[in-house]
């Protein structure tokens, strides 16, 4: 079972302690971590838990309005070292974002929304969608999800 929960694009630019509080009000919210870990509590199955992608191009309207990307950001893997370190996970699994599919700017490539499609119809995503992610990103994906699985 693969749970999920919001990613964060932090900067350097922040303190620490900035820093600790927002992953914190994430963590307070994630519904995903919760499932995960009622899910480990009641079942022998592994559990994966895995953040939301990070959106893709940054500078599109939609999303460059609601806020700026990170000028100096924290290194995903560093981000994904504190939600880890802060998430008391015990035994459930983390898996990262394939790091392939993250740009310079703490976004998701854009060739990897590009012709995303919906699960329930199959329709395409509207082509200003940076959210969803297409089938070239969900086979990294289940890959590392292979991978976690079989260490």
């Amino acid at each position: 079972m693969v749970c999920f929960f919001t990613s964060l694009a932090l900067d350097q630019r922040h303190s620490t302690a900035v820093r600790s509080a927002a992953i914190r009000a994430m963590l307070d919210q994630a519904l995903g971590l919760n499932l995960a870990r009622s899910l480990a509590r009641l079942s022998k199955a592994p559990v994966i838990i895995s953040p939301d992608p990070l959106y893709a191009d940054l500078d599109a309207p939609l999303y460059a309005q609601r806020a700026l990307p990170p000028t100096r950001p924290v290194a995903y893997a560093d981000v994904c070292a504190a939600v880890q370190n802060m998430a008391g996970l015990g035994g459930i699994r983390f898996l990262p974002q394939p790091s392939e599919t993250i740009g310079t700017r703490l976004d998701t490539l854009p060739d990897y929304c590009t012709g995303s499609r919906r699960i329930l119809n199959d329709e395409v995503h509207r082509e200003a969608d940076r959210r969803h992610m297409n089938g070239s990103y969900g086979a990294l994906v289940l890959r590392d999800a292979l991978a976690v699985l079989a260490a």
